[in-house]
């Protein structure tokens, strides 16, 4: 895997044949979340269409299926995943 760090931040990213196939945020050298990525656009440069979002235990799971996307005209920055105070969560049953 490829490693990123930043201070106590650290981030493994695997690719499989030019794309993201998994990242996984590591805090202090604990896991705290995995992003798999399913499935992409048709296209030699495809975006991603499915993601699975997981907590360190499995217990929470978010999957996102993107119908459509669009390219921004300027660099997008990292993906925020804090969790804003308004958002009240609920359990999904599987």
């Amino acid at each position: 895997p490829q490693v990123l760090t930043n201070g106590t931040l650290r981030f493994e990213v695997m690719w499989e044949q030019g794309r993201l196939k998994q990242v996984t945020k590591f805090v202090e050298d604990f896991p705290e979340y995995q992003v798999d990525f399913l499935a992409y656009s048709d296209g030699p440069k495809g975006l991603p269409r499915r993601l699975r979002i997981e907590d360190e235990i499995g217990l929470n799971r978010i999957v996102l299926a993107l119908t459509s996307s669009e390219r921004t005209q300027e660099p997008a920055g990292p993906p925020d995943f804090t969790v804003p105070e308004s958002l009240e969560p609920f359990d999904v049953s599987y």
